[in-house]
């Protein structure tokens, strides 16, 4: 469960089956030590955890540990309004690459990716779209966003100084209602407003 947290995992039938099949398996044991069920129990649950753990990692980028390219797109599929869609993209990312190396770029990477799941993790799905941009779908707490907003540029704020260094992450973000019936009109204004402020920013500077 702890690792289903950490990959955006949803608690969903399967798990629920292992942990009943294990306490079922424990309990008729403990009520009649004559039914040996509880092996089974553990046999069919531990084979239930293998089928939920591989079905995980088939939905996780294994650089960030944030959802795929594929969950992002069923995501666009399946997103009901209301919501915030939010897209993200690191600053002066290839010059990271040439200069310190691709080792230091994924070093870049899942350090950003840190940041987006410890901020937005719990309002809703954050997902690496590729190379370096990733995307965000909050479905809670939407009222919160500007305060989001903040912790997360303070965040990335701090990163300037790691090694190697971040210049910043742009984003932009836009609204999901029932008057935006169509999702892809909100991703195309999410990413306008991410290339405004990406803009901005190289020539601040610059």
């Amino acid at each position: 469960m702890k690792g289903g947290r950490i990959y955006q995992a949803k608690l969903d039938s399967v798990l629920v089956l292992t942990l009943f099949l294990l306490a079922l398996g424990i309990g008729i044991q403990m009520v009649n030590s004559d039914v040996r069920v509880d092996f089974m129990c553990v046999a069919i649950s531990n084979t239930l955890l293998y089928y939920y753990h591989c079905r995980t990692i088939l939905q996780v980028d294994m650089v960030t540990k944030l959802l795929n390219r594929i969950c992002y797109e069923r995501g666009c599929e399946n997103l009901k309004p209301p919501a915030v869609i939010m897209i993200f993209d690191i600053n002066n990312f290839k010059e990271i690459n040439d200069t310190y190396g691709h080792a230091a770029g994924d070093s870049c990477l899942e350090r950003v990716a840190q940041v987006l799941r410890s901020v937005y993790g719990r309002h809703g799905s954050c997902y690496r779209i590729g190379g370096d941009e990733f995307g965000v779908f909050l479905t809670k707490n939407t009222d919160e966003l500007k305060a989001l907003n903040k912790k997360f540029v303070d965040k990335t704020t701090k990163l300037r100084d790691s090694e190697p260094p971040i210049s910043g992450v742009a984003f932009g973000y836009a609204y999901y209602d029932e008057r935006k019936g169509d999702i892809h009109s909100a991703i195309n204004e999410a990413d306008e407003m991410m290339y405004k402020r990406k803009n901005k920013e190289k020539i601040e500077e610059a």
